[in-house]
């Protein structure tokens, strides 16, 4: 049985909206255009494939099996439209970064100015997000490669990673913070302290807050939570709240002297970082370029990390 893309997703988008009105707007359809399709869709089938409440439209019994099937016809239509474009060269254009808060501030944001400059034709979409959820993105095909954290204990089978450095989080205040006035402290009394920092944490880390607080719920881990770098930096500069980030993220600060690194003595809490990738899949040959980039970026980093050791070291004599 022979069956029209366009009435899959004509489908497809009927099921998620749960609406013919919502649906054709977002296919960019009049209503009764839409309707028609289904029609035509359901007669091809010879099964009803929606029951069409007052309120909501949703897929029959029979209807969700046929979407499910519906959905693997589309994935494999895109997934060869992906590679006839690339045994023509034409897919040069076409990609989807995914990329996580820290390594995003430390060195994607850069490396994506570079590469639009250098690739004005490519159609680049970025989507941000934790490592995990990153990493199930591009196994089921939503994202082309990211760039993050691996989640500790994640399958890596399947999978290239091309590593970038590992980070170490240091400790930063607004001048005058009460802990700054004493000498080091220990790390564990940093990591008690009220924080600022992401929504979304590796495990690993999470782990350590939370022994440093003797297993305080993970929900109190920080007392502001956001996925903005620059709305951190903000609200340590304004509040006592310690912000955790490396010396790359809040360098124009550090230098207008609008924070200061908090001294600590013990191991602070470290992530490892790469660029990842599904092995078997075929990626447009632009796609290497981005990731040359994002690595470029990412190792020109390396002098902001002896800066910030000096820094330290000049609090430390005061």
């Amino acid at each position: 049985m022979d069956f029209d893309l366009r009435q899959l997703r004509h489908a497809r988008a009927l099921a998620e909206e749960g609406s013919f009105a919502r649906a054709a707007r977002a296919l960019h359809l009049t209503q009764p255009a839409l309707s028609r399709s289904i029609q035509m869709l359901e007669r091809r089938v010879g099964v009803l494939l929606f029951d069409r409440g007052k309120s909501r439209v949703v897929p029959t019994d029979m209807g969700r099996l046929f979407l499910a099937h519906a959905q693997e016809v589309l994935d494999g239509a895109a997934a060869l439209d992906r590679e006839v474009a690339l045994m023509r060269g034409a897919a040069s254009g076409s990609l989807v970064l995914g990329a996580g808060t820290v390594v995003s501030a430390i060195s994607v944001e850069r490396a994506l100015a570079s590469f639009v400059a250098r690739h004005p034709g490519v159609a680049l979409r970025v989507v941000n997000d934790s490592g995990t959820d990153l990493l199930g993105l591009l196994r089921i095909g939503e994202i082309d490669l990211f760039a993050g954290s691996m989640p500790v204990g994640a399958d890596r089978d399947g999978l290239t990673i091309v590593p970038l450095r590992t980070r170490t989080g240091c400790f930063y205040v607004r001048p005058g913070h009460p802990l700054a006035a004493s000498g080091p402290i220990p790390v564990d009394e940093a990591l008690r302290a009220p924080m600022v920092g992401p929504t979304r944490l590796p495990p690993v880390l999470v782990d350590r807050i939370l022994r440093a607080r003797g297993g305080e719920d993970a929900g109190a881990i920080f007392a502001f939570a956001c996925e903005s770098v620059s709305m951190m930096r903000a609200v340590a500069r304004e509040t006592d709240l310690v912000l955790v980030a490396t010396p790359e993220m809040v360098a124009t600060d550090l230098d207008a002297g609008h924070l200061v690194p908090l001294r600590v003595e013990g191991a602070s809490p470290t992530q490892e970082f790469g660029v990842v990738r599904l092995s078997g899949r075929s990626l447009p040959a632009v796609a290497d370029a981005l990731v040359e980039a994002i690595v470029a970026a990412d190792a020109a980093n390396d002098g902001i990390d002896e800066v910030a050791a000096g820094r330290l070291e000049a609090t430390a004599t005061r």
